[in-house]
């Protein structure tokens, strides 16, 4: 059912884990309820921030607790949904059933509100049996309470509510024992509900970096998302995410940069985050970037110096100093060549670019930058220039020096 709850709600979450030693615990549709005592605090997105406690871990106990940020002070009431899995000796026998296959289908198509609780609630009591629908008011530091399941198979579902909008979600999977009351840990995140976002969590805001090239990394709310823009100063590149997650290397100017990463979601709203960092390193008499629109993609960057020399993926450093500092076989880029300040000779430097493999169509542009630092400091952007063929080439231009 996780995967199919993330395609309802279009969320970012992390799943419950297993009861430790829940495996050999007996199962079945034995009937009669069983306890499972529970304790909520949440925190940031990226952290541990919602346990059950005490639970058993790794064969000791671990007395649970609470998550890494604040308490549940900004929402209303914790609402929990306890269904009946008995049948199934295990998740992964369950999801290999009809049932499962259909379910997900049906969530994969569902247009309700997507951050409604009653509707959500509606939707998962259509398709199976819930036990327990139960409310747990919210103190001064968490929700505490104990709720009731079945002997075997126990689906959980917790909600951070809002009024009836669901802000926080968790969910998994759970084995009672008859006569027993159990303990288990849930991990849950901020999902995506209301609200789209986008988080920089590297670099950060104010750090000094001091190399050229960098990887800018972070989070987005929204699952469904598999595509962020980021620019850097004025140059814009298109980048993968996944899972919720973005990594992808950049390449920095001598000084002040602003790093902005923005998404779109499905129903065409935006967000974005930004920092701003100093970049601490030598200035270049020449720096050529290339970019590209495409994923499993490699697209080479070729510099011919006016000794000859030619620096590309195979050749990554010139006797003058030319050097392909960012090499990328993965798509998007960058690719990256630079020559210091003083280290360039007079002549003709031709830059070109040619298409290796991966998809087509893919739309590639190049930047150079001239003389950084100094008072005739110059940068362009050439393209956009649309590959449509494997070992196509791309002449761009041809750099005279000085």
């Amino acid at each position: 059912m996780l995967r199919m709850i993330k395609s309802v709600l279009i969320m970012g979450m992390t799943a419950l884990l297993f009861l430790a030693g829940c495996e050999n615990q007996p199962v079945g549709p034995e009937g009669g309820d069983v306890r499972f005592d529970m304790v909520f605090e949440y925190g940031r997105l990226d952290e541990s921030c919602l346990f059950y406690g005490p639970f058993v871990d790794n064969g000791s106990v671990n007395d649970g607790g609470a998550g890494k940020a604040s308490a549940l002070q900004s929402a209303d009431l914790v609402r929990i949904l306890v269904a009946d899995l008995s049948a199934y000796e295990s998740v992964d026998e369950y999801r290999q059933t009809e049932a499962y296959a259909a379910y997900q289908q049906y969530a994969n198509t569902w247009q309700g509100d997507r951050s409604d609780w009653g509707q959500w609630e509606k939707l998962i009591g259509d398709h199976f049996n819930i036990r327990t629908n139960q409310t747990l008011e919210i103190g001064e530091n968490a929700a505490e309470g104990t709720v009731p399941g079945v002997v075997g198979l126990n689906y959980f579902g917790v909600a951070v509510l809002d009024g009836n909008e669901i802000r926080y979600w968790g969910e998994g999977y759970g084995v009672g024992v008859r006569g027993e009351t159990r303990s288990t840990r849930l991990n849950v995140e901020r999902v995506y509900t209301g609200e789209l976002f986008v988080e920089i969590t590297s670099p950060s805001d104010g750090d000094v970096i001091e190399t050229r090239a960098i990887t800018v990394s972070g989070i987005v709310s929204d699952s469904s998302i598999t595509e962020a823009t980021l620019i850097v100063n004025e140059s814009s590149q298109s980048m993968a995410v996944y899972m919720r997650s973005f990594s992808n290397a950049v390449v920095l100017s001598r000084g002040e940069n602003t790093i902005r990463v923005e998404v779109t979601d499905s129903r065409g709203r935006t967000a974005s985050d930004e920092v701003t960092v100093q970049c601490e390193i030598p200035p270049v008499d020449i720096r050529v970037t290339l970019t590209w629109n495409t994923a499993g993609t490699d697209l080479d960057l070729y510099v011919k110096d006016p000794a000859g020399q030619i620096v590309y993926f195979s050749f990554k450093n010139s006797d003058i100093g030319g050097q392909l500092d960012v090499d990328d076989r993965n798509g998007y880029g960058p690719e990256n060549f630079t020559l210091d300040q003083g280290e360039a000779i007079d002549g003709e430097y031709e830059v070109w670019v040619r298409h290796w493999g991966g998809n087509l169509p893919s739309t590639a542009t190049v930047m150079i930058l001239l003389h950084e630092g100094e008072s005739n400091e110059s940068s362009e952007t050439y393209g956009p220039f649309e590959f449509t063929g494997y070992k196509e080439q791309w002449d761009v231009t041809t750099i005279i020096w000085p």
